[in-house]
């Protein structure tokens, strides 16, 4: 049975694979059901529910994450190597990414791109670890938690969260 008047949510830490398990819910018969929403965000847990969209709604989060070293070296590679991702080149998505995840800066973020290799190393600037905590602690709505390295694998239970099949992308090695 489907749930109706149901906020499916993906959460997630950036450069986890939030896209691509976002993509294959939004294309699963969940959306035939006009009553339900879809949202992808980099909110934390607390963030979340402080949002009118989650108003007198059943909540079904994902939150989907991958080891935080993964992460910055992912980052770093696009920001050293000047790499294209969604259509902006290396500093651009990093200004873009930074903007994305919704970080209180203390200085202005063009500033933080341009020593983000030398921040990202020494400081957690995007504050990994504070919105891992807070999926760990969050006990106001229901959460799944899934690492990117085992979505494949553990896709039934997934499936089973949701009540609904999806079909994944083949496997990416990010």
């Amino acid at each position: 049975m489907l749930h109706t008047n149901t906020l499916y949510i993906v959460s997630s830490l950036g450069r986890s694979g939030s896209s691509i398990l976002y993509d294959a819910i939004r294309e699963s018969s969940l959306k035939e059901d006009k009553n339900n929403y879809f949202w992808k965000t980099h909110y934390n847990a607390l963030e979340i529910m402080n949002t009118t969209i989650t108003n007198k709604k059943q909540i079904k989060n994902i939150f989907i994450f991958r080891d935080p070293v993964e992460i910055i070296l992912s980052l770093l590679n696009i920001h050293n190597d000047n790499r294209k991702e969604y259509g902006l080149e290396g500093k651009k998505f990093i200004n873009s990414h930074c903007q994305n995840m919704r970080r209180d800066w203390m200085e202005p973020v063009s500033e933080i791109v341009n020593r983000f290799d030398k921040l990202i190393v020494k400081n957690d600037i995007l504050k990994l670890e504070n919105m891992f905590d807070s999926f760990i602690a969050n006990q106001r709505y229901d959460t799944l938690m899934v690492n990117y390295k085992s979505l494949w694998e553990n896709k039934t239970e997934l499936e089973e969260y949701l009540q609904t099949k999806i079909k994944l992308p083949n496997r990416i090695d990010k």
